[in-house]
């Protein structure tokens, strides 16, 4: 079973992404973009390659999903409205979202902060109470 994934770049107006289909946890897809992917022009050639099947450590060794969806870029005002964005208009099931922005990457655990609020009284939260964590502190939290 694949954990479904979006990769995105936010320059602090548009935000570009893609969708990678398989490992998209923090520990798959999370540490490959921590550890390879840190600078912007990495990030970009990697966002060129389009819909990925598996994220490698270079944009080359990354497996491109044979649809050749290219990525999508959208407007958006904030950190918090391009994840809003690029969640809207993901196709299947997204679990983990990762924006590269101000030299850090962001993230949000949809199934803990959607999904699961299903569950909880109340109902499921509104996309902009999303909590947007830096990738960094998910390791960090482990190691404790």
């Amino acid at each position: 079973m694949s954990t479904m994934s979006c990769v995105g770049f936010y320059d602090g107006a548009e935000v570009s992404w893609i969708e990678v289909w398989y490992d998209g946890y923090p520990e798959g897809v999370g540490k490959v973009l921590v550890d390879h992917y840190t600078a912007p022009d990495a990030i970009r050639a990697l966002l060129r390659r389009g819909e990925l099947v598996s994220l490698g450590a270079t944009p080359e060794a990354s497996e491109r999903d044979e649809s050749g969806h290219p990525y999508d870029t959208v407007t958006a005002p904030t950190l918090e409205a391009a994840f809003a964005r690029m969640g809207e208009l993901a196709r299947g099931w997204i679990e983990f979202m990762y924006i590269y922005y101000n030299a850090q990457w962001h993230y949000v655990d949809v199934w803990r902060d959607i999904w699961e609020e299903n569950e909880r009284p109340g109902g499921p939260r509104d996309h902009w109470e999303w909590t947007v964590r830096p990738v960094k502190t998910f390791f960090e939290e482990k190691e404790t």
